[in-house]
């Protein structure tokens, strides 16, 4: 694999046509990870071509876009639902690809992976798993059946050669659920743009900080997926002592922005929302703060949370997809296993924070998401590490009142997933004041422990080092090379070497070219071009548009673990 990873020069080595549901503006994780493949495609000399949604933009990094019509999704506003239509298949013919990527295809991608099965068969295909949609759907309400979307998207990335896969955490979880040929591509962080020698002492003025406070930050999108009701709960239910000397940051935006500055209210919770910063002034933000805190339990890497590690910020977090990937316990952060909270003892049920009604910003999504019946700790649906060789938790419930922020996470802990823990922290969940009130001792550790917050963020500063976007997008690209020269390159969908389909191509360009100087056969050439390859690529868009229909219909009908269970 080394030789792999070397750059490719040539200019036409390879010609990579990358379809993803997202790109830029937009700002996350995915977004981000493809802003730097652009790049390094570009310093490498890999041609590519992106289709994605309309933007106003055209080229980006030598690349050029394609942007397709869409329709805005309500449900999560900035996000669209993408179309194909003949001109993007024109486009992608005469682009001629050596290698397709397909970025979590969802809709546009399921759409495009029709498309390609019927007029590029023998194009290799590559996909990339950055969203784990039924999570997202239970978040939003969907009544999306749990094991019939899984099946469904094991089957769609089962046309790739190679799925590729941010954390270890998401490819354990993903071969649990049938996915296959998987390869793991760490993201990589701006350590330039993320530095702790950009904290600013006049923003933390701004913030309304005194020079000894402590500054909790959280940064991304203001959604109900990031879990962030879960840190205002425990930023209430720290100690006095500490709540005096402690102040909460949001950074970002997002559609349940007015929902989480309601619950801060209700809670008594003092805030700043900064809205959406980018650039400097995020790094400045990063770098300005103290501690980084992560409750998301939906990412599959955690971009945001290796940024505050490159900024030399301790982590408190969940021992979660993602987040554990990132971030070691008592070394550069402190993670809360939510289960073994979810069975200590809470002096906390009496709360007003947990006596007085959740605004709608949690109640209508997660509790929508989760519920007691069901999501089932004994579905084993917690994914585990490397390290567990199928052993469950280990939590010895003699030894819970013995228990503090440093204590070390119990052999063979889980890394927890969405569905094993979501129903713990809905609202009115027997187990939320025990789960919040840990949450909050460890916060309380940090914002007490200046010494020890100090060496956990520079131990995170170092971990970070080891991240580098120039090894992902080299990963990324050595994946495509060895794909455009292989003489399999998929599961059924390409069975071809690239180069013969460059051959095949060549060979149809000349018998076009013997026909034309045939005068008799001129005009049937004509007739053939201007009518029926239009013909044909209007078909293969309806086609297209029925899969994705079809798949996304298919979502609808239960498996039957999600009738009988496991």
């Amino acid at each position: 694999m080394a030789g792999l990873l070397l750059p490719l020069h040539a200019p036409d080595a390879l010609r990579v046509a990358i379809i993803a549901e997202n790109f830029l503006p937009k700002i996350d994780g995915s977004t981000i990870t493809l802003a730097h493949l652009l790049q390094h495609m570009k310093s490498t000399g890999v041609r590519a071509m992106l289709f994605g949604p309309e933007s106003g933009m055209t080229e980006y990094e030598g690349c050029r876009l394609f942007g397709t019509f869409g329709v805005p999704l309500r449900v999560y506003p900035g996000l669209k639902i993408n179309f194909i239509s003949p001109a993007f298949i024109r486009a992608l013919r005469a682009f001629a690809p050596d290698v397709i990527h397909l970025v979590d295809p969802i809709w546009l991608g399921v759409q495009a992976l029709a498309a390609i099965a019927v007029l590029f068969p023998g194009t290799p295909v590559v996909t990339s798993h950055h969203t784990n949609l039924p999570t997202y759907a239970a978040v939003f309400g969907y009544p999306y059946y749990h094991h019939r979307t899984w099946a469904v998207h094991a089957y769609l990335h089962s046309f790739a050669r190679y799925t590729l896969v941010p954390s270890a955490s998401t490819a354990g979880l993903l071969a649990q659920k049938g996915f296959a040929n998987l390869r793991v591509c760490e993201r990589g962080v701006d350590r330039g743009m993320f530095d702790p020698a950009l904290r600013s002492p006049a923003l933390r003025l701004a913030w309304g900080a005194a020079p000894t406070d402590t500054i909790i930050l959280s940064v991304g999108r203001l959604s109900p997926e990031k879990n962030l009701a879960l840190l205002v709960e425990a930023f209430a239910l720290l100690p006095p002592a500490a709540r005096a000397h402690a102040k909460l940051v949001f950074v970002g935006d997002g559609p349940w922005d007015g929902e989480l500055r309601a619950l801060c209210r209700e809670r008594g919770v003092e805030a700043v929302f900064t809205g959406q910063l980018t650039g400097r002034e995020l790094g400045e933000a990063f770098a300005s703060a103290d501690v980084m805190s992560s409750p998301s339990i939906t990412e599959t890497f955690g971009q945001v949370t290796l940024q505050g590690m490159a900024s030399g910020l301790p982590v408190v977090g969940l021992h979660v997809e993602g987040t554990a990937d990132l971030v070691a316990h008592g070394e550069t952060g402190l993670l809360l296993d939510v289960h073994a909270a979810a069975l200590a003892p809470s002096s906390n049920s009496t709360s007003p924070s947990f006596n007085s009604a959740p605004p709608a910003f949690f109640s209508s999504a997660m509790s929508s998401a989760s519920s007691d019946t069901a999501f089932s700790d004994d579905e084993g649906d917690a994914l585990l590490s490397p390290s567990d060789n199928g052993k469950g938790r280990a939590t010895d419930t003699d030894e819970e009142e013995e228990w503090t922020p440093l204590t070390p996470l119990a052999p063979g802990t889980p890394v927890a997933c969405f569905r094993s823990c979501a129903h713990l922290m809905r609202p009115g969940a027997r187990a939320l004041p025990s789960v919040a009130g840990r949450y909050a001792r460890l916060l309380a550790a940090l914002v007490a422990a200046p010494d020890l917050r100090r060496a956990m963020g520079a131990r995170a500063r170092k971990a970070a080092e080891g991240y580098e976007w120039e090894r992902c997008t080299a990963r990324m690209v050595a994946t495509y090379a060895e794909c455009a020269g292989r003489a399999e390159c998929g599961a059924g969908l390409t069975r071809v070497r690239s180069g013969a389909s460059d051959a095949t191509r060549v060979g149809e360009d000349k018998e076009d070219a013997a026909l034309a100087k045939d005068p008799e056969s001129a005009a049937l050439l004509k007739l053939r071009e201007v009518h029926a390859r239009p013909v044909v690529d209007a078909c293969v868009v309806v086609h297209a548009l029925v899969a994705a229909t079809l798949s996304h219909a298919s979502y609808m009908v239960p498996a039957p673990a999600d009738l009988w269970g496991p």
